[in-house]
């Protein structure tokens, strides 16, 4: 019965070991994979809006300790400041707001209805 019991233990501390391992693995991937996208282009590493999102999201499932060793491009703070923006701007309502700005345009029949009574008015 104990060695089952040390046996599930085990088992349950490495599982929780991997799968943080999978995650700064998962995070460091993204890294090299936008490094060779921008060694393509023989640029400094600028990232792009799509970019820092992949890579926000990656970091953000990490703990603070794992992204600060595993950070190479880009400070903890920095990265973590995208995703704090990345959820801001989903949250800012900004989908629902109008296209335009100023007033609603009134409908023709208003209009019209308006001057007839602004014409027989002034007589």
């Amino acid at each position: 019965m104990k060695q089952k019991l040390w046996l599930t233990i085990i088992t349950c501390l490495a599982y929780c070991i991997d799968k943080e391992l999978y995650k700064v693995i998962e995070y460091l991937k993204e890294q090299v994979h936008i490094l060779k996208e921008l060694q393509k282009k023989d640029k400094r590493i600028l990232l792009s809006d799509n970019q820092r999102i992949r890579l926000a999201r990656k970091a953000k499932e990490l703990t603070r300790k794992l992204l600060e060793e595993t950070s190479l491009l880009f400070s903890p703070d920095t990265i973590l400041s995208w995703y704090r923006r990345l959820i801001a701007k989903k949250y800012d309502g900004s989908k629902y707001m109008q296209k335009h700005v100023g007033r609603l345009k009134k409908d023709q029949l208003i209009i019209d209805w308006v001057l007839k009574i602004k014409y027989e008015n002034t007589q």
